[in-house]
């Protein structure tokens, strides 16, 4: 398993921690980019893990915005960093909990009331295989959440023509509806919520290594956009085409 783990890997444990080396902690508002899709989480008190989330910004906000008990797995951890996001968020000393280690190497201690990865399966070839873990992490009538960009619409333009490196760790196969609709029916998850989501824009990973030019049509794209997203009020600029996001949320059968 573990060898068939690694050959999936699009990404590596350098690609990771240069990543993060270039990342601020932040102060989290009620603001997230899936507000509308909240009602479909339990309130709490319950128990949250977010897989491959460091430096573990949605940990904090479901600490401090819905008092939920967090804990975050990562591949990378760096304590400081954690200790920073609690500071600067008004959080206690541990309040985020961290699972240092290899998704795939970990054997779940315990089950969570709600399972969360944002940017994850997608640095993975063998979707059905990260899928599955996070599913083992489920309580029964546990909620998945998986977020994904969609780099098969305008979004992930941006990425192909500027940013071929980045564009290149990502699965673009598995951004499709159908593929969640599978492995839900595989692994006994019941879908609540599976579509495209969120407001059209484009963006770049890494701004600084691409010219001005590059930086100001993306910005220039974006803004035009979002304005006929607002002018519209979201109609026919949604789907596969414009939205940024494919968003999944399914509970665990019994």
């Amino acid at each position: 398993m573990k060898n068939i783990a690694l050959t999936d890997r699009l990404t590596t444990r350098e690609f990771w921690v240069d990543y993060w080396a270039k990342t601020k902690a932040g102060v989290v508002t009620d603001q997230v980019f899936f507000k509308s899709l909240l009602p479909y989480f339990p309130k709490a008190p319950a128990s949250v893990l977010e897989i491959g989330g460091f430096p573990g910004s949605l940990s904090a906000y479901f600490k401090k915005i819905h008092n939920y008990d967090v804990t975050l797995l990562d591949y990378v951890i760096v304590t400081d960093i954690i200790r920073e996001v609690e500071k600067i968020n008004a959080l206690k000393t541990g309040d985020i909990q961290t699972l240092e280690g290899d998704l795939f190497e970990l054997t779940p201690s315990k089950n969570f009331d709600v399972v969360i990865s944002t940017g994850f399966i997608e640095h993975f070839k063998n979707i059905d295989h990260v899928f599955s873990k996070h599913v083992e992490y489920l309580k029964k009538d546990g909620l998945l959440f998986v977020s994904i960009p969609n780099f098969k619409g305008i979004s992930g333009y941006a990425q192909k023509c500027f940013d071929r490196h980045n564009y290149s760790v990502h699965n673009i196969d598995c951004m499709e509806k159908s593929v969640f609709e599978k492995l839900c029916a595989n692994y006994n998850l019941e879908i609540k919520y599976l579509d495209y989501y969120g407001i059209p824009h484009m963006w770049l990973d890494h701004p600084e290594k691409v010219s001005t030019l590059a930086r100001n049509f993306i910005y220039t794209t974006t803004a035009i956009l979002m304005r006929l997203y607002r002018l519209f009020h979201g109609r026919l600029m949604n789907g596969r085409l414009f939205s940024p996001y494919i968003v999944l949320i399914a509970q665990l059968n019994k």
